[in-house]
Order: structure tokens, then C-alpha cells, then sequence
């Protein structure tokens, strides 16, 4: 169902003086005055200052503009289910959910009340991913239904056709080196055949695909030096210990969800059949597939923390701000500006550490909030079952034909349209659009940026070794911390793609949901800093730079 119950009918259907609460609008300019020193503040003044500090901030967020709700359509126009999320629901012998178990999961998604979540029908041993938490409140940054995407691409647009046909070349392409796509063949294929597609939306050189952009993010910076981000190369300090980025791969070639009834049982519930065989050696990321590992056992801000300890090693030159420095003072060869302190509670590495962290789980409710009460898009296993339908029963399904004529069949297991998953269990139990991964991403980068120089030269770039034992010097030097912490949203948000649970627009989409988390979460954290500075300054992911 497209209409969606409104946060003031939510909130009324506590009774009481919750649902008429409303918070009165400040009356005030400037929470801290400059001219004022603070160390004179009463106490009773100091609890009247943070008070109003939060309700500064609230009522920023509760007058700020916001779009209506738009979806794609697909719920509506199919409201069996059938082409809408329906994993771990009760399913047919032809793979459609049971209508009655959808209409009980919209049910509940749309009162919000816990007994309703108890009466949704299951079939196996898996249960659905906390919908329930896209009715969860927050105190920092925006509130997670303040936050809007456009909609992802409808199952019949030549777009979602395009990125089915990616996902294809995905699994074929997994054990195939990034560095080896300009001599691999059916990398080639793949090249002509997303080219051929009419709506595809990755990037392109000369108005074609060809091996250096392929499978590569949407931002500028992807495209430069390696696929892999150098953060996910360096070695990383965690305290007196340190990290070497390498770890144990899958053997190649083993994918999941390849015949009608391994599928089918994992749509209905069941547990995989299997673990993923992992090699003995360890090594650096050089595929696909290993990228798909490394995002299969990760914690939501992995990387990005790793990142942050990484950069706050490096040294004062990357740090983007010093608000210690007095302003005017003049700097020359023999004069410095004059400094009486340095950050830590603020604007040092615990701040920094600190953000990253938080927002990683208001990114998550965001995002929760989109996949259950909004989108609720198929995950692409449905999606290729959907499409291998076709294949026997013509037109059953609403199927873009850029997907149905593409060559990729010729190279999928028993040339069928299921689509190989990385994963035994294939995707989690919740639906597919804004990728969750990719909003963590999001705003995790955009903290990162917030804190560091963003035009920094990133330090002895690095590539693995053909057998990816060792690293060796890139051969391209002039990549920036700015272009590395994008290339890392990316890497992290794109690793879901290849292993089969996330298409391109998941990725984009959840990419630019958490970037918006982050950026209402640091005009709360400007409030209530007392340092004098202008604000934080971003390039966002779409290149236009802001101040927060």
C-alpha cells in the first residue's frame, strides 16, 4: 500500500498528552553569546541554556521543508505481493508469497502496533529484520521520517532491467581481479551489453561502458587509481595494536540459490544448506567476491572507523579545521598563529570517533524506515526468479526486454535467470531499497569529510600483488582522502551488489539517505559546540560544497 500512516496519527494513538505534544517555537537568536563568559553561568542558567539548545535544534527539524512520499508504484499495482519484498513469508510451489500473509505484513506496517507484528504468518526457521524499528524516534539530527529518496526503478523500467543485467554480469565477473578486466573476455561482453541497455545509470566513457568504469560507483573519484579504496589497504591502528587488512576469501566459484528448489526453500524461510568454503591463505581484496566477504561479516561502521584511526595518525595536516587558532592573527615565515589549546572532547579523535559511530545507527533507522513503511522493493533473487519466470511463461511478469534478450543467460548455470548469490542464505530478511550498508556508508563518509582535509594527497597509494599476498605501489599517486573516503561509501555500498542482494540504485540511494543523515546530525552538533568557527564544510557526494 502506497499510503503510508501519518507520524501525527502514529503519535495520537497513544492518547494522552504524547500525541498533542508540540514544541513551542524559540524566541531566541544565539543559545551561547560570544560576549559572554561562560564560566560565570548560574547553574539554573546553565539547565535553561540546554534546554533551549534542544529545542533550537527540534524546532529546526520540525519547520523544515519536506517532499510528499512517492514510491514506484509496484505495491500498488501488485497487491499480491508478488512483486513487492515478501522473503521468509508463506510461498506457493510457483514462488508467489500468499496473499493473506502480505496483506497481514501491511497490516502491521501500517498500525505500527507490536500485536499486529505477532500475527504475521511465517513459514521457516528465519524471521523478518526488525520492521518495527522504522517507528523508532531519535534525539540527534533529523527525525528518520523527515528524510525522503526518490523512488527506485519500477520492475517493468528499462532502469531496473539494466540493473538486473549488472547483477548478472556481477556473478559471472566475481572471481575475476579488477585489475583483469581489460584482458577477461566476458568482461568485455559485459561492457557491450550494459552498454546496449537503454537505461543504464552507471558511468560511461565516451557514451559506452568499457573494463576502466566498469562495476565502478557514480562519483567522480571512483574512477581514479584503483577500484579498491586505499582505506581498505592500509594498515590500521588500533591502539598498540595494528591491523593488517587481510583476511580469509571464499574459493572461488561456489554460488548460492542456483536451482528452483534451493531458492524457493530460502524464500519460504529455510536455513541455507551450507557455510562459505573459505581458502586457507589470507589475502588482500582483488574481487568481487572478496569484496562481498568483507561486507558479509562486517559490523555496520567498520570500515569507516578503521578509516578514522587511520587519518587521526596521520598528523595535524589532515585534520580540516582548527577553531584554537586565533582568528587575524598574522602567519609569516617567522610567525605562527597563536594556539592555547588543541581539541579532544571536540574536534579530537574522540569527537571523531564518536560521530562516525553515532551516525552509523540513525543511517540504519533512516533507512529502515524507507525499506518498510515506503518502498518495500523485491530483493533481486526475487527479482532474477521473476525474470527466469518469464523465460516459460511469457508476460507473466511485467519484465523490461533489455533484460530478457541479454547474452549473460549463456554463462549463468544451467543457462537459467537465477541469480547466483554469494551468500548461502542469499539477502537478510528486510527489502531491498535504500541499501542499509550504503546509508551507513553515506553518512559515516560525510562525517569523515567533516573532520578531515578533503584535498589531502592520500599517502603511498597501494595496489595488491597479482596472488594478493603483498601490496605494491599504485600506479596512480595523486588520489585524495576525499576521493578514498567516497571510493570507501562505494566499495562498501557496491560489495552488496556483487555478492547479489543489492542493486545499483539500493546503493545510490542508501549512499545519499545517509549523507543527509549526517549532514541534520552536524547542524545539531554546531549548536552545541561553543568554539567560534564558521562550520563544518563538506563536498557532498553530487559535488556541491556546503557549510554546516
Amino acid at each position: 500500500m502506497a499510503t503510508m500512516l501519518s507520524r501525527r496519527h502514529f503519535l495520537s494513538s497513544f492518547g494522552g498528552p504524547i500525541g498533542v505534544f508540540t514544541i513551542p517555537k524559540p524566541c531566541w537568536t544565539r543559545i551561547f553569546a560570544k560576549t559572554a563568559g561562560l564560566g560565570a553561568v548560574l547553574r539554573h542558567d546553565r539547565t535553561e541554556q540546554a534546554y533551549r539548545v534542544r529545542c533550537d535544534a527540534a524546532w529546526f527539524q520540525k519547520t523544515r521543508e519536506r517532499t510528499a512520499v512517492r514510491t514506484n508504484g509496484d505495491d500498488n499495482r501488485f497487491p499480491s505481493g508478488s512483486l513487492s519484498y515478501s522473503k521468509a513469508l508463506p510461498h506457493d510451489n510457483n514462488g508467489e508469497p500468499d496473499s493473506t500473509a502480505y496483506a497481514a505484513l501491511l497490516r502491521a506496517l501500517n498500525s505500527g502496533k507490536s500485536e499486529d507484528f505477532l500475527r504475521i504468518p511465517l513459514e521457516g526457521v528465519v524471521y523478518l529484520t526488525n520492521p518495527q524499528s522504522a517507528y523508532t524516534f531519535g534525539l540527534q539530527g533529523a527525525d528518520s521520517h523527515h528524510l525522503d529518496l526518490i523512488p527506485p526503478p519500477s520492475i517493468s523500467s528499462a532502469a531496473a532491467a539494466a540493473e538486473m543485467v549488472e547483477l548478472y554480469w556481477h556473478a559471472v565477473l566475481r572471481d575475476i581481479a579488477f585489475n583483469q578486466y581489460q584482458e577477461s573476455a566476458p568482461a568485455k561482453t559485459a561492457c557491450e551489453d550494459l552498454t546496449r541497455c537503454t537505461e543504464f545509470l552507471g558511468p560511461k566513457r565516451l557514451g559506452a561502458v568499457d573494463a576502466s568504469v566498469l562495476f565502478r560507483g557514480n562519483w567522480a573519484e571512483d574512477l581514479a587509481g584503483p577500484y579498491i579504496s586505499q582505506f581498505l589497504y592500509a594498515r590500521i591502528p588500533h591502539g598498540v595494536y595494528s591491523l593488517e587488512q587481510r583476511f580469509r576469501m571464499p574459493a572461488p566459484g561456489i554460488d548460492y540459490l542456483t536451482t528452483y528448489d534451493e531458492w524457493l526453500a530460502i524464500q519460504r524461510g529455510g536455513a541455507p544448506r551450507s557455510d562459505v568454503h573459505l581458502e586457507a591463505e589470507r589475502r588482500f581484496i582483488r574481487t568481487g567476491r572478496d569484496l562481498a566477504r568483507y561486507v558479509h561479516r562486517d559490523y555496520s561502521f567498520q570500515a569507516f572507523l578503521n578509516a578514522a584511526l587511520f587519518l587521526t595518525n596521520l598528523g595535524d595536516e589532515y585534520v580540516a579545521l582548527n577553531p584554537y587558532v586565533r582568528r587575524g592573527c598574522p602567519v609569516t615565515a617567522t610567525m605562527t598563529p597563536i594556539v592555547t589549546e588543541v581539541g579532544f572532547c571536540t574536534f579530537g579523535a574522540p569527537a571523531v570517533l564518536s560521530a562516525v559511530t553515532a551516525v552509523a545507527n540513525l543511517a540504519l533507522h533512516a533507512s529502515w524506515r524507507q525499506k518498510w513503511l515506503v518502498h518495500r522493493r523485491l530483493r533481486p533473487e526475487e527479482f532474477g526468479e521473476r525474470v527466469d519466470s518469464n523465460n516459460t511463461h511469457p508476460d507473466r511478469y511485467p519484465v523490461h526486454k533489455d533484460v530478457l534478450s541479454s547474452p549473460v543467460r549463456d554463462y549463468l548455470p544451467s543457462r537459467r535467470a537465477l541469480l547466483p548469490q554469494a551468500y548461502p542464505e542469499g539477502a537478510p530478511t528486510h527489502p531491498s531499497y535504500p541499501a542499509g550498508h550504503a546509508a551507513v556508508a553515506g553518512a559515516c563518509a560525510t562525517i569523515l569529510k567533516a573532520f578531515f582535509r578533503q584535498d589531502a594527497n592520500f599517502p603511498s597509494p597501494v595496489e595488491p600483488s597479482e596472488d594478493g599476498l603483498t601490496l605494491i605501489p599504485a600506479s596512480d599517486h595523486n588520489l585524495t582522502v576525499a576521493g578514498e573516503i567516497n571510493k570507501l561509501a562505494s566499495n562498501i555500498s557496491f560489495g552488496r551488489n556483487f555478492a547479489g542482494v543489492h542493486y545499483r540504485s539500493d546503493a545510490i540511494g542508501g549512499i545519499r539517505l545517509g549523507e543527509l543523515v549526517a549532514i541534520a546530525y552536524l547542524r545539531d552538533l554546531k549548536r552545541c559546540l561553543t568554539e567560534d568557527f564558521d562550520g563544518f564544510e563538506i563536498t557532498t557526494f553530487g559535488g556541491k560544497v556546503i557549510t554546516i
